[in-house]
């Protein structure tokens, strides 16, 4: 008998043809995200008139929200990091990493964070990215 469906899916005795790699999963998820936020992230994505008022003073922010971002790319957003972590390294990850990390796409990727009341979120975010490049380039220059 098992715990869970997640842990009879985790075990190939149990599970046989079933049976699903973690880590494949999450390098799979990382890489759907990365690609989801590459395309959908964007100046401005709420269309808000200023930007020097705080997000609590917009009239209509909800209504917004969810005109403007959708909940795969909310999902992106606030996730792509853990599936990252969890994942092997691979170039063309690593890649996408950089491309969301580096430019103007971060700034995008904060703004949706914080009007969505998530930017708590962006620290363990960057810091866990920035400890998956450093361990997965060594593992793999070795």
């Amino acid at each position: 008998m098992h715990a869970s469906f997640y842990d009879f899916l985790l075990d190939k005795r149990w599970s046989g043809e079933f049976s699903i790699n973690e880590a494949d999963v999450h390098h799979q998820l990382a890489l759907a995200s990365l690609c989801v936020m590459e395309v959908g992230l964007r100046f401005n994505i709420c269309g808000l008139e200023t930007s020097y008022v705080c997000n609590s003073a917009v009239a209509d922010l909800e209504m917004k929200i969810e005109k403007n971002i959708s909940l795969h790319l909310l999902y992106s957003c606030r996730f792509w990091a853990t599936h990252l972590h969890d994942s092997p390294f691979d170039t063309d990850l690593a890649n996408h990493v950089m491309g969301i990390v580096i430019g103007e796409r971060i700034l995008f990727w904060m703004e949706v964070l914080g009007v969505c009341k998530c930017i708590g979120k962006a620290y363990g975010a960057l810091i866990s990215a920035e400890g998956w490049l450093q361990v997965s380039i060594l593992y793999y220059i070795s």
